[in-house]
């Protein structure tokens, strides 16, 4: 199987706008970012700026809406633990530290 090939951050405006966009540390959807940043290919560029060492965070919230949240610009970050820490809250249905973590992760995630 090939390489696939990605655009790098520096040589493409789409990209750094995209960025640009999900610095704020809030989820956006597929549809909030194509309007951004005037695509039609929203995870496509998300896929990119993955290539480009960005973590990037994707859930599904109903059959046809994904969001995205940026997490940080390494390969690990602070804020993957704190992630890890509000999965195992989330099987204990431990809602009160979840929002603890929530709230230590934004503080984590502002750049």
């Amino acid at each position: 199987m090939g390489k696939i090939h990605y655009r790098k951050l520096a040589k493409c405006k789409q990209l750094r706008d995209l960025l640009h966009f999900l610095s704020d540390a809030k989820w956006h959807t597929t549809r909030e970012i194509a309007r951004y940043c005037d695509t039609e290919c929203a995870s496509t560029l998300v896929h990119e700026l993955r290539e480009n060492g960005y973590k990037i965070k994707c859930e599904r919230r109903s059959r046809r809406r994904w969001e995205y949240l940026l997490l940080g610009d390494s390969k690990h970050s602070p804020a993957d633990d704190i992630l890890q820490e509000m999965k195992t809250a989330r099987k204990k249905a431990d809602y009160s530290k979840m929002i603890d973590m929530q709230k230590e992760a934004e503080q984590c995630l502002m750049f």
